[in-house]
């Protein structure tokens, strides 16, 4: 979903070497997925069909499976 978004992956942050990674539009803004907490965050308000994705995201993490 991201892709239609015009995000790209990018699959590291530099400072985790958790196997953390972004999501990059353009290089200015971006949603970051972080593995050791499952947690997120953006740079950018998030709208439904960017909440729509990261829900997505989060689902194939297995990070909402309980």
């Amino acid at each position: 979903m991201f892709k239609e978004l015009g995000y790209k992956k990018c699959v590291s942050i530099a400072g985790y070497t958790d196997g953390s990674f972004e999501y990059i539009k353009e290089n200015e803004y971006y949603v970051a997925f972080i593995r050791y907490d499952k947690s997120y965050y953006s740079n950018k308000f998030i709208g439904v069909e960017l909440h729509k994705a990261i829900t997505q995201q989060m689902k194939e993490l297995g990070w909402l499976d309980d």
